[in-house]
This record gives structure tokens, C-alpha cells and sequence, in this order.
């Protein structure tokens, strides 16, 4: 799970770095636009970000063996809110500055911006949002996957608490012999797509109630599957399956996706129409992540130095390079060269820079660290 959560940030990495280049609209968008890099994009986005919350919901699992609530819910609170809180005080200006000079809603100087009262501005003005999970990703743009991490398991622990009592552990054999039916691999997708259908209508943003709750069964389901072994078993013994509707859903996404550029005018989608979508969608998470869990589980079952390091790299990295990539693309993409030149160095750049500011900033300096979620040693630390 360690070995796949450090993957899972480096794939988010070049994810963000590659988002310029795509026809989706990002907060710094090239001149020039990809077919390819939409196309990656696309294929990533329906199993990405699900990714993590299966991981969190299993972490969560193995937390709660060694730890009380209590313990816990401090632990979430030092290792989630309080970055989530210092991210958005001191990373949101950096990427609000940049996309607002970049998309000519702002001409002023940064430090215009910060003491000219634009900021303050800005964060009422993302305050508005209302009573809906939209509120972390406005005023913390990426920070909003440690704003429903941090959520989810204030919301989940109840749940995990009644699954490991008399009437959950009922509820857990149920599942486990349905799950262990032929086809019984499908059981875990029915509620992922009815969520969208029910909801995405009314809530289509990618961080409102619909994908709240749509990332909210992938962190269940991560505590789930290791609750019970057997689910685990009744999954691997369908493994080829599993990766065949992996591919053959991408391959319906993507010529989905390139339908769509061919005729970008679409009718209303029919209650049919909405079935197939989503169930497709829901299927390519699922099953992607359970070939991704399967894969790790049989060759990533191993420690070393660069793991640890990884460990200990991952939250301050997650935090900081999204304001860097904001901040290199808005220069790089004004650059009059190839779009290949202009992407490589975005990804290199902000590897370096990133890699660079955890090296020498935050792995050093204890406070800083703190606030950023690194567990220090006494000998890389002062």
C-alpha cells in the first residue's frame, strides 16, 4: 500500500504537469493544445484520484488496529486539516495570483495582490460557495483531496465501527458470499454508478456531492477489503477479468472522448444513456484500482531507502507542487518553442523545484515541517 501511494503521487504529478497541454480547460493553458495529452488525461481521471481514497480507506483499516478513535482523529487533524489550513493561507495566493494574470483578470503586482485587498476579495468571493464540498477546492484548489480525506474520515468511523460489531460482521458475510459468486466482482460497481446517475445531474462538479460520495464508497471499500480477507480472494481469482474490463472500459472512454470532438454538439443524455455512461465510468475506476491493488500486492510487497524516503516525502510533495507547476507553466507557456520542449521542461522544472524546496526547506526545518506533515528525524532536522 506504501509502494502504491508513492506511485499514485508521482502519477498525480505528471497528471497536474500535463493538464496545460489538454483541451479541458486548466488554470494555465498552453496556446498550443494536445489530442494526446487529453486523451492521457482522460484515461487517468476516472481511476486517479479514486486511487487514493482506496488507499486512505485501507491505511485507515490498519490505523484503527493500533490506535483509538481518539488517537486517530488527532492524528487526522495534525496530518490533514492543519495542512490543508496552512496550504490554503499560504500556497492558494501563489496559484490564485498566477491564474488570474494568466487569464487577464488581474495586472497588478504580487505583493499589489497580496496587500491591495484582491486577496481578501478573492477568498470571500470563494467563501460564497455555500454549504457543499466545493468550499475546499475554492479556497484550496488541489488541497481539496485533504479537505474530503479529512471528512471522510470524520463521517466514515461510525460505519467502521458498526462493520466490526455483531450486526456489521452479519452484514460483511453477506457480502463476502455474493462477492464470491461468479460475476459477484460487479456487486462493488452498482452502488458507484447509482450515485452518479442519482446525483451527477444535479451536482456535476468534480468536487461536489456526487463524486463526494462517489469518493467516499472507494474510501469505504478500502477499509472493506481488508476487513475480510476473502474479499480479497474472491477478487484475485477473477484477476484476468478484472484487467480485460479495465482495458475494454478505457477504450470506450477514449473513442467516447474523440466522438466528442468530432461532433462536440450533444443532445441530452436519456435515462439510458446515463446507465451506460456511468457504468462504464464506474466499472473503469473500480477495476482499474483492483488490478493496480492486485499488481502491487504480487511484485511491491518489499521495503527499501527509497520507499522510506518516498513516506516521508509524500505529503509535503503533494502540498507544494501544484503552486510550483501553477507557477513554472504560466512562464513556460509563453515561451515561443515546441509544445514537446515547453512540456518537458514544466515536468522536469517542477520535479526539480519541488524536490528541491521538501530537500532543503521542509525536511530541514522542524516547524515547517510540521505544518506540512513530515515525520522528522533528529538527524535530518533542525
Amino acid at each position: 500500500m506504501d509502494w502504491l501511494r508513492v506511485l499514485a503521487l508521482l502519477g498525480v504529478f505528471v497528471f497536474h504537469t500535463v493538464r496545460p497541454f489538454d483541451f479541458i480547460d486548466f488554470h494555465i493553458n498552453n496556446a498550443e493544445l494536445s489530442l494526446s495529452a487529453t486523451y492521457f488525461i482522460v484515461f487517468i481521471y476516472p481511476w486517479g484520484m479514486p486511487l487514493f481514497f482506496m488507499i486512505s480507506g485501507a491505511s485507515t483499516f490498519f490505523a484503527l488496529k493500533r490506535r483509538s478513535i481518539r488517537q486517530y482523529s488527532v492524528e487526522r487533524v495534525q496530518r490533514l486539516l492543519i495542512p490543508f489550513i496552512i496550504g490554503s493561507i499560504l500556497l492558494t495566493p501563489i496559484q490564485a495570483y498566477y491564474e488570474m494574470i494568466h487569464k487577464r483578470m488581474y495586472s497588478g503586482t504580487f505583493l499589489n495582490f497580496l496587500s491591495g485587498g484582491t486577496i481578501l476579495e478573492f477568498y470571500f468571493s470563494r467563501l460564497r460557495t455555500g454549504f457543499n464540498p466545493r468550499i475546499f477546492g475554492a479556497v484550496g484548489y488541489h488541497l481539496w483531496f485533504l479537505g474530503f480525506l479529512f471528512s471522510f474520515s470524520l463521517f466514515a468511523t461510525p460505519i467502521f465501527r458498526w462493520l466490526n460489531g455483531e450486526n456489521g460482521s452479519r452484514l460483511v458475510e453477506i457480502l463476502v458470499r455474493l462477492v464470491s459468486r461468479r460475476g459477484g466482482i460487479f456487486l462493488w460497481v452498482v452502488p458507484l454508478a447509482l450515485t452518479q446517475i442519482a446525483i451527477n445531474p444535479f451536482f456535476p462538479d468534480q468536487q461536489d456531492w456526487a463524486f463526494f460520495l462517489y469518493y467516499f464508497l472507494f474510501f469505504v471499500y478500502g477499509y472493506m477489503l481488508f476487513l475480510d480477507q476473502r474479499f480479497l480472494r474472491a477478487l484475485k481469482k477473477d484477476w484476468w477479468l478484472i484487467l480485460v474490463l479495465s482495458l475494454i472500459s478505457s477504450v470506450l472512454i477514449l473513442s467516447s472522448v474523440s466522438a466528442s470532438f468530432i461532433d462536440p454538439v450533444l443532445a441530452p443524455l436519456s435515462m439510458v444513456d446515463l446507465l451506460i455512461k456511468w457504468g462504464v465510468f464506474s466499472i473503469n475506476s473500480w477495476f482499474w484500482i483492483i488490478s493496480l491493488l492486485l499488481f502491487g500486492m504480487r511484485y511491491l510487497d518489499f521495503d527499501n531507502n527509497l520507499l522510506k524516503y518516498g513516506k516521508q516525502a509524500i505529503m509535503p510533495f503533494f502540498l507544494i507542487h501544484h503552486p510550483v507547476i501553477i507557477f513554472l507553466a504560466f512562464y513556460v507557456v509563453q515561451w515561443d518553442t515546441s509544445m514537446v520542449i515547453k512540456l518537458l521542461s514544466v515536468i522536469g522544472g517542477s520535479f526539480i523545484i519541488t524536490s528541491g524546496i521538501f530537500e532543503l526547506l521542509v525536511k530541514r526545518i522542524n516547524i515547517l515541517g510540521n505544518l506540512l506533515g513530515v515525520k522528522h528525524t533528529r538527524a535530518n532536522s533542525i
